[in-house]
């Protein structure tokens, strides 16, 4: 049977992302899955909502109406967040910015596309570990887990580092020395940061690397390995940190929230930075973030931190006398 040729929405789309994100941005496999995945779903809606064969998708069937159904749809069907929904609608729109650039022809048909605006969310806190369940978290590791896991947890809060940053550090990212000690992470869109770290955890580092507790089972010199003799994956690392908190709590009951999980540790670590009175300019260098606006979301008011202090404040009010003579009528 005689094969369909490629449509031209096909051929952009296998260009962009086998190409293009590859080869021209260099962006990091994960966010070339992410892309796809956009993409797949896009798909999906079109074929079960609309009826559409991928096969046979062209540019002119879709416009900035079917996209806008097509958000909504999956937050409704998939429960999606609103950020997961703006990363989906970012990956579209630099699709058609591609295409615009590739074939101006096609200037008309992508700008109402590439123009759609992101759905805005709530100024909601994002939750963090303030540094008592940190401390608590740290004595607990040094008691009852072993040196790697300590270790593991102490790279992950002092660098602000994402889980799919520590996960891929090696041996050689590190350049361990009495005074200046640096971790090198290999950020989104094979970006690195190059960042400072304490003497105590270059001490921790060098003595576990010098213990048993560390193998460099595949001799690819990955600084952490799992029980199975291999780099952890992001399922194991959220596993083992929800363990900590399970042992935490068994200790100190809800000491530590329900829902705890690595990017937790990141965004402790940005807002303890943020309290200690660090530019959130260097804070989004530190964190490796693209845009200020993604790190203007640690600046968002603790209402409960507001309350401590004003209750503080106001602990130190010395009221005068005079004011316990006035009748309540006069206040």
């Amino acid at each position: 049977m005689k094969r369909n040729k490629p449509t031209e929405f096909a051929k952009y789309l296998h260009s962009f992302l086998v190409q293009y994100l590859v080869n021209e941005k260099n962006v990091s496999h994960n966010t070339v899955k992410s892309y796809a995945t956009a993409f797949k779903l896009l798909l999906d809606f079109l074929y079960e909502e609309m009826g559409m064969n991928p096969d046979r998708i062209e540019f002119d069937d879709i416009n900035s109406e079917v996209i806008i159904e097509y958000l909504e749809w999956m937050e409704k069907t998939r429960n999606i967040s609103i950020s997961t929904r703006n990363q989906r609608l970012a990956a579209i729109k630099s699709f058609y910015k591609y295409v615009s650039k590739k074939s101006p022809s096609m200037i008309y048909t992508c700008s109402s596309i590439i123009g759609l605006d992101a759905k805005k969310g709530s100024n909601r806190m994002i939750p963090y570990l303030d540094m008592d369940q940190i401390t608590i978290l740290i004595e607990y590791l040094k008691e009852y887990r072993s040196m790697k896991e300590l270790l593991l947890f102490s790279v992950l809060y002092e660098t602000g580092a994402r889980v799919s940053e520590l996960i891929s550090i090696h041996v050689s990212d590190l350049r361990l020395d009495k005074e200046h000690s640096i971790i090198v992470l290999h950020g989104k869109g094979n970006k690195v940061r190059r960042l400072p770290i304490s003497k105590d955890l270059s001490t921790l580092i060098t003595c576990y690397l010098k213990g048993d507790d560390y193998v460099d089972w595949d001799g690819l010199g990955y600084l952490f390995y799992s029980q199975q003799h291999a780099p952890y994956t992001r399922f194991a690392i959220n596993y083992m940190i929800n363990s900590w908190k399970k042992g935490v709590n068994e200790i100190y009951p809800n000491v530590l929230p329900e829902h705890i999980h690595p990017h937790m540790i990141r965004h402790s670590k940005a807002t303890h930075l943020l309290d200690e009175g660090v530019d959130l300019y260097e804070i989004k260098m530190f964190l490796g973030h693209a845009s200020i606006e993604t790190t203007q979301i640690y600046a968002t008011p603790d209402l409960g931190k507001i309350k401590e202090d004003i209750e503080k404040a106001a602990a130190n009010i010395q009221v005068n006398n005079k004011y316990d003579e006035l009748k309540t009528g006069e206040l």
